[in-house]
């Protein structure tokens, strides 16, 4: 199972999802949809957003038994 380490991220940042949406050019949604676990971006969206947040993709999401 993953684990979405995205919320703690973008908050310790001070990004908000929307910005994260306009910068990916997705919907807010999908990140909210990320940070609950119930959706995981496809790789190359992955990369852009470790790359915008500035950290590794497997920062943002860990594996968790």
């Amino acid at each position: 199972m993953l684990y979405c380490n995205l919320k703690n991220i973008r908050k310790i940042k001070k990004i908000t999802q929307k910005e994260i949406a306009d910068t990916l050019s997705i919907r807010q949604s999908t990140v909210s949809a990320w940070e609950n676990n119930i959706a995981y971006p496809n790789i190359i969206i992955a990369f852009n957003l470790a790359t915008y947040l500035n950290v590794g993709i497997d920062e943002i999401w860990v594996k968790k038994n």
